[in-house]
């Protein structure tokens, strides 16, 4: 019984280092040290019975292990089981061994963002600035071959291109994947899940610090009534731009903004003056900048980055919920008189 006993316990502390070392890998570096402890208490249990093998005196320990296989399975099922508990435990050896040891691949996170915003002399496909991110990530432990950097979509990127940064020594950077999530009005995330991510991978990276360029083209987010006034073959546009991430609620990177030129070489926008200035809002900037009248900002040819209202059908059941709850109120209270007869069903209405 003890021998079961024992040995359903090491099963269960290698369930533990195995759960200890997924959370580990999924970004939770508190797990580290309990996939390092399960490992050590592992190694030395499972090396008990070898070892109390070697030892000449007669002992509890040896007589649970290695005597009490004979009194339960005789003389021929006596070395089948001591070879299969040999095996056993030397396998349950290597994997806590193994699991230790082995490197992982970690989520890095995002430290900072570094953007620079470039005009798009012609607006091409509907997109006025040209957005370039110094992303700097860092690592913890373990290693990492890929980034993931979430953009909203109501600023459309678009033509996403990346490269690799001064720092880290980074290698082989593409873009693997680029997903667009645009939930439903019966979502419950209708109005925050409307994002784009993208996956950025790159070689096997172990530096503590790293960074990756991305470039995208992009609208600019403000208000379509009050954003632009036309003068004299110009119009002045003003809008705000916030740093995608900078309003994580969970280890906020920290952030910069930069105006640039003209991303098409050999032009020159120092008349479009381009000015930023930081708001109250963390990683928010307001833009202001005047284009040329043929650009056409503010139109369908060069629009602002779309808004969405809060108009999902949870939204919509609510309000048609309050109405029905409101319009039995009044006829329950009318029935009532007004008097204390009609407090029950009003109290009814009212949970």
């Amino acid at each position: 019984v003890f021998l079961a006993a024992f040995e359903f316990f090491l099963l269960c502390l290698l369930l533990f280092q195995i759960q200890a070392y997924v959370g580990t890998k999924e970004g939770d570096a508190s797990m580290r040290p309990r996939v390092i402890a399960a490992g050590v208490v592992g190694m030395l249990l499972a090396l008990l019975p070898g070892l109390s093998f070697f030892c000449q005196e007669v002992n509890p320990i040896r007589l649970i292990f290695w005597e009490s296989p004979e009194v339960c399975f005789g003389d021929c099922g006596t070395y089948v089981v001591r070879m299969s508990g040999l095996v056993w435990h030397m396998g349950l050896l290597t994997v806590f061994l193994v699991l230790m040891v082995l490197p992982l691949e970690t989520q890095a996170l995002l430290h900072s963002v570094h953007t620079t915003l470039h005009i798009r002399h012609d607006c091409e496909s509907g997109r006025l600035f040209h957005v370039e991110e110094l992303l700097e990530y860092s690592l913890d432990g373990g290693f990492t071959t890929s980034v993931e950097r979430i953009l909203p979509n109501q600023v459309e990127p678009h033509n996403l291109a990346v490269g690799p940064g001064p720092v880290g020594n980074i290698s082989q950077v593409v873009i693997s994947e680029s997903k667009r999530r645009e939930p439903g009005k019966a979502s419950l995330n209708y109005e925050s899940g409307q994002l784009t991510t993208v996956k950025i991978g790159f070689k096997k990276q172990m530096s503590r610090l790293f960074t990756v360029v991305l470039n995208y083209s992009a609208r600019l987010p403000g208000d379509a009534e009050e954003c632009c006034n036309s003068e004299s073959g110009w119009t002045r546009v003003e809008g705000s731009w916030l740093v995608p991430g900078s309003d994580a609620e969970k280890s906020p990177p920290s952030t910069s903004l930069k105006a640039g030129g003209c991303i098409q070489n050999g032009l020159d926008c120092s008349d479009w003056q381009l000015r930023l200035s930081a708001d109250d809002r963390v990683g928010s900037w307001s833009v202001k900048l005047r284009v040329p009248g043929s650009v056409g900002a503010n139109t369908d040819a060069c629009p602002l980055a779309w808004k969405l209202h809060s108009r999902s059908i949870w939204w919509i059941c609510t309000a048609v919920s309050l109405a029905v709850a409101g319009l039995l109120f009044c006829c329950l209270f009318y029935l009532g008189g007004g008097d204390s007869g009609g407090l029950l069903p009003l109290s009814f209405v009212a949970l």
